[in-house]
């Protein structure tokens, strides 16, 4: 990556089967674990960036609807309605 400080990753897990989402998966993370260099990404997939953020930061309409943890953050009833559709109460 040559010094890079940020990987910018648009939709890396879009079109990809089971088993490479998995082995992206698996290559994001390893890379976490050997680099400094920050990653960033962008991805409509809520179960691959559950398994890879630290941090999420949701998006609707180009505003911030919710930040924070992964878990709670994909329990957020605004992100729930933005992303999956209706939030049961």
């Amino acid at each position: 990556m040559g010094g890079a400080k940020v990987l910018l990753l648009d939709e890396p897990a879009a079109g990809l089967s089971e088993w490479e989402w998995l082995e992206m998966l698996e290559t994001l993370h390893r890379l976490k674990s050997t680099t400094t260099t920050g990653i960033l990404v962008i991805e409509h997939q809520l179960e691959f960036v559950r398994r890879l953020a630290d941090r999420i930061y949701a998006l609707d309409a180009g505003q911030i609807i919710a930040q924070g943890f992964p878990d709670a953050v994909l329990k957020d009833r605004s992100v729930i309605e933005a992303y999956i559709g209706t939030a049961t109460t």
